[in-house]
């Protein structure tokens, strides 16, 4: 059962919180359990192997590089594996949602400040505003580290969306 489904699945009652809080404790622990024993270096080369792979495909639509552009890079996709293994150790669920229900399109609803927020450099957004492009979906945690409280969802970081006013803005530009 992939994760982002089990916040949703709990809600409707599809599934039971029990087995939520069983499946998340063996995910936990069997990552307390094989980390010590995986080797940096191996983790690392798979590190260096997945930026070569990214930096192959961004080359043809990089028009200016810094000097330190595929450092950064390296960086970044260090800090995601780091925090992978520290969301795998938590009995939380974290997920990435864009902010309309399934029966709808990822476009086309209203604006709501408290888990959506303006692209930087474009105007500010105003609750109501349609939204005609969701650039990143938000980032929700349901539950805690303890495996409880899944009947408490969380917005870690929010949706980024730009509104059909905006655009309009910038094309008339």
């Amino acid at each position: 059962m992939p994760q982002p489904q089990i916040a949703e699945s709990v809600r409707r009652q599809e599934i039971k919180v029990s087995d939520v809080k069983e499946y998340l404790s063996w995910r936990a622990k069997t990552t307390l359990l094989l980390t010590p024993k995986t080797d940096n270096k191996c983790v690392q080369s798979r590190i260096t192997k997945v930026v070569a792979e990214i930096s192959k495909h961004l080359r043809p639509f990089v028009t200016s590089v810094k000097p330190n552009t595929w450092t950064e890079l390296q960086e970044i996709v260090e800090k995601a594996v780091r925090l992978d293994l520290e969301v795998r150790k938590s009995r939380a669920v974290f997920e990435f949602t864009v902010p309309c229900s399934r029966s709808t399109k990822a476009y086309g609803f209203s604006y709501d400040k408290h888990f959506m927020t303006n692209q930087e450099g474009f105007p500010e957004e105003k609750d109501g505003m349609m939204v005609d492009l969701v650039v990143t979906p938000f980032l929700a945690k349901t539950g805690n580290a303890d495996g409880d409280a899944y009947d408490i969802k969380t917005i870690l970081s929010k949706c980024i969306g730009i509104c059909r006013k905006t655009l309009r803005k910038i094309s008339a530009t």
